[in-house]
């Protein structure tokens, strides 16, 4: 029952979250379009490919995205750019009123607002768990910004920072499993959680393994528990759960095969499964950021991959002693332990034994195949990972190779059980009073941690390099004068091509030299036959090399290329001081196509347009 004061309590989180969210980050949710959360690497990517979409040129289909990988283009489902967020602004534009001027202040909104969604969502949930209102506020409005997913905020992984998408899950699983066996209400509990898994795999895929994973090792474990109390097998939580886990993907695969016309000509295998720093590092859990000030030197290690930020914070790791102490010592000395109502606790422990024991299984997914443990010198093989025997006959898991991800379930598991364990304590003991001294002690370390965190991201601003007048001077003096609409598409040479997971064509393109690539499509408007996106065919990549590696190109490229020339942007610089960063690139015929594209502009003829510094413009034609 969500009682009068709760909603008060909820509505001065909203209030407080909003404004602490709006002070930290500050610079990007400010009218003018002057900075990005991140502009560099894959936060200027996914910014590219959000705002390319929403302005690029009418004509193409609606789900189409036309600025990368010209002339083939790519389905939006496969820019990384939140595809949801994205297309549901691109059509309230179209039909309703364009707030496209606004996307990018619209995309920071809602990347940031999600922490503040995380607060409210966690407060329910603690109250679900009859916490005390006041922890139950502290906690919902410290955690969310303690949360490893947070710090995508920072590495420019944006849509991997909604926290709030995993707690929804817990959410609609904690009142499904209140409401059982009320047919009626797990039902729309059941709705929800499909709703949420479709929805939220949209805006990343990830989200939609990870929380399937969650809810199907949770009803595993919830049907053990029912058939070893009553013996008997339960058909309506069986289907329940079938409902959950089978109905989702269905519908998410549905929607991929209706949008994609080109998933067969995708790879069914992704590359770097099972790699040694997307993997779970188990001391990620004890060992405290960089920023943290709170650092347990006897749990702490050295620096952690970022994929494995997993740090379960200062008041798990000290909670897990003191609270355990406090409680064995007032036991011992008989202070008398005041009865939690049965109602309180009817629920919320089982409900947190399920849940701890699918945050384990999810654990062991995120360890990997095999794990190494001391330095490398015992090695696991882990047969508690599901991904171990799912492998043996598909190749689907190596699409979420990241498996470290997983173990975001036992980060809010322990957050949410020590928070729970930490209110009953308050609850059964009145006295003496220093008990809630020390367990309000325990809360300001989350603070302390909290404050580290904001601190360490008030730091997230970066100049909108992509699309801010003041930083594409540049590149416009480059173009000078030259009439966008006589060419078709911008050819980068180096050429770069990543996200077709056919590691022996891949190249992958130089920060600099990728962003003065998008500062040259926005100034012109041309689309980029270059690309950075995900799961593109490799028969496509393998026509665009073809220019490369070829005397002449393959016709399947020239044939989807208009008569007009193409307009080439050559940085020389990546042939001589810069070559270094092309040091790693060993496989061919990659690197023959690389090498080869140092002496094209003259080899073919190429009409030199314009120069500036290491950057020279060439008109090409390619049919």
């Amino acid at each position: 029952m969500f009682l009068k004061r709760d909603k008060i309590w909820l509505f001065v989180l909203l209030l407080v979250q909003a404004v602490v969210v709006f002070v930290t980050f500050r610079s990007v949710l400010s009218p003018g379009n002057e900075f990005l959360l991140v502009n560099s690497w894959d936060g200027l990517k996914n910014y590219f490919t959000y705002y390319a979409y929403l302005m690029q040129p009418e004509g193409y289909p609606f789900f189409h995205f036309a600025q990368h990988n010209y002339p083939y283009g790519e389905s939006i489902l496969y820019t990384d750019n939140t595809p949801l967020l994205a297309v549901l602004i691109k059509a309230f534009s179209l039909w309703i009123y364009d707030i496209r001027p606004y996307g990018l202040l619209l995309h920071n909104i809602f990347m940031v607002g999600g922490i503040v969604l995380a607060s409210l969502i966690l407060f329910r949930i603690f109250r679900l768990l009859s916490t005390p209102a006041g922890i139950a506020f502290v906690a919902s409005l410290l955690l969310p910004w303690i949360s490893p997913q947070v710090l995508r905020l920072k590495i420019g992984h944006f849509n991997l920072s909604f926290s709030w998408v995993l707690l929804l899950v817990v959410y609609l699983l904690l009142q499904l499993f209140r409401h059982y066996p009320d047919r009626r209400k797990t039902l729309q509990f059941s709705a929800g959680l499909v709703a949420t898994l479709v929805l939220s795999a949209f805006l990343h895929m990830y989200y939609l393994l990870l929380n399937l994973s969650l809810i199907g090792f949770f009803f595993l474990f919830w049907f053990v528990r029912d058939w070893y109390k009553k013996r008997m097998i339960n058909g309506w939580l069986i289907t329940l759960g079938g409902l959950n886990v089978l109905l989702p993907p269905a519908l998410v695969m549905g929607i991929i095969r209706l949008l994609d016309d080109r998933y067969h000509l995708r790879r069914r295998v992704a590359e770097g499964y099972d790699r040694l720093d997307w993997k779970l590092n188990l001391e990620a859990f004890t060992t405290p950021y960089s920023f943290n000030k709170v650092k347990l030197k006897l749990l702490s290690f050295g620096e952690v991959p970022y994929e494995s930020y997993l740090y379960l914070g200062s008041f798990v790791l000290v909670s897990v002693l003191v609270v355990a102490g406090l409680w064995f010592w007032l036991k011992r000395r008989g202070t008398i332990a005041r009865a939690i109502p049965e109602d309180e606790i009817k629920v919320g422990r089982p409900f947190l034994w399920l849940f701890g024991l699918a945050a384990l299984a999810c654990g062991f997914i995120a360890m990997g195949e095999v794990y190494y443990f001391f330095n490398g010198s015992v090695k696991f093989t882990n047969y508690f990972n599901l991904f171990f025997y799912i492998h043996k006959f598909s190749d689907v898991v190596t699409q979420f190779r990241v498996l470290s991800r997983f173990a975001w379930v036992i980060f809010w598991f322990c957050n949410i059980a020590a928070v729970y364990w930490l209110g009953c304590v308050w609850k059964q003991y009145a006295g003496p009073f220093w008990v809630k001294v020390v367990l309000s002690g325990l809360l300001f370390l989350m603070a302390i941690d909290a404050r580290d965190a904001r601190k360490y991201l008030t730091q997230t601003a970066a100049p909108n390099v992509m699309s801010h007048p003041e930083h594409l001077k540049f590149m416009a003096a480059l173009a000078g004068k030259l009439n966008p609409q006589e060419y078709q598409a911008i050819l980068p040479v180096p050429f770069f091509h990543e996200g077709s997971e056919d590691y022996d064509l891949t190249i992958y393109p130089d920060d600099d030299f990728y962003r003065g690539a998008i500062q040259l499509s926005e100034i012109t408007r041309l689309p980029l036959m270059g690309s950075k996106l995900s799961r593109t065919p490799p028969v496509q990549l393998q026509h665009f090399l073809s220019l490369f590696l070829k005397p002449q190109t393959d016709t399947a490229l020239t044939n989807a290329l208009t008569e007009k020339p193409v307009l080439v942007l050559y940085n020389s610089a990546y042939y001589h001081e810069k070559k270094g960063f092309y040091q790693d690139l060993t496989r061919e015929p990659a690197l023959t196509a690389y090498k080869n594209g140092e002496n094209l502009p003259e080899r073919k003829g190429w009409q030199l347009i314009g120069q500036q510094g290491e950057y020279r413009l060439y008109k090409a034609f390619l049919k």
